[in-house]
């Protein structure tokens, strides 16, 4: 697949994000990119990032980064996430922060005197994760008190699982209370429960300190230290 070709879809102004993110990696880790992705509102790259030395040595091959990049209805950058947070992060522990202030000036500002983000809605949330981590067949229903969400992760894994809400509609804060409960499988894939679980704890943080935010995939790139808008 011809790299040139399937970024040439793009604006300018989004492509630049992209190497920018690019030369980034680049210049941390011996690096190789994949070929790009298309998405329906973005792209999906991926990046074999060569292990550092210190790495178990019993472990072999590179390491897999692969960033997502969205864009909005005009073609213009909004966010970035990465995909394997915790594959990742142990092995290069300052790269997502160097991502960050990378592409901090391509972000869009929010004009002075516009709405304030609307209300952080848990569900939508946890939707939008899986459907970035191509998950297919995805279907919700909500019940007293929380959604059941089922789908099919990986093309081979069917999944199900709840998400609880208090009567007042927020998160339970108590850390003994799980959150999600899966139904199936009882022991789902480290990635995409690690995935779900994330987007939860991230939303339960903000509603415990009263926050409103416009999205999660808006605010980081996957560690809930970096935060991608605007302040």
């Amino acid at each position: 697949m011809n790299q040139v070709g399937v970024l040439s879809k793009y604006t300018p102004s989004f492509i630049n994000v992209i190497d920018a993110v690019s030369e980034v990696i680049n210049k941390t880790v011996t690096t190789h990119r994949i070929d790009p992705i298309p998405l329906e509102n973005g792209a999906k790259i991926s990046y074999h990032l060569e292990r550092p030395a210190g790495d178990d040595v019993a472990i072999t091959g590179s390491i897999i980064a692969s960033f997502v990049f969205h864009h909005n209805k005009d073609g213009v950058f909004t966010s970035c996430s990465l995909e394997n947070d915790t594959e990742v992060t142990p092995h290069f522990p300052s790269l997502l922060s160097d991502v960050k202030n990378a592409i901090q000036k391509y972000l869009p500002k929010r004009a002075s005197g516009s709405k304030p983000p609307t209300e952080l809605n848990v569900f939508d949330e946890v939707l939008k994760r899986l459907e970035m981590m191509n998950c297919t067949e995805l279907a919700t229903k909500r019940i007293n008190y929380g959604c059941i969400f089922k789908g099919l992760y990986a093309g081979d894994t069917r999944f199900e699982f709840n998400i609880h809400i208090k009567a007042d509609g927020h998160l339970n804060q108590k850390p003994n209370k799980k959150n999600p409960v899966w139904n199936k499988p009882r022991e789902p894939p480290l990635e995409l429960r690690n995935a779900v679980s994330e987007v939860v704890e991230w939303c339960k943080r903000v509603e415990a300190n009263g926050g409103r935010e416009a999205s999660f995939w808006h605010q980081q790139i996957a560690g809930p230290e970096l935060t991608l808008e605007d302040n």
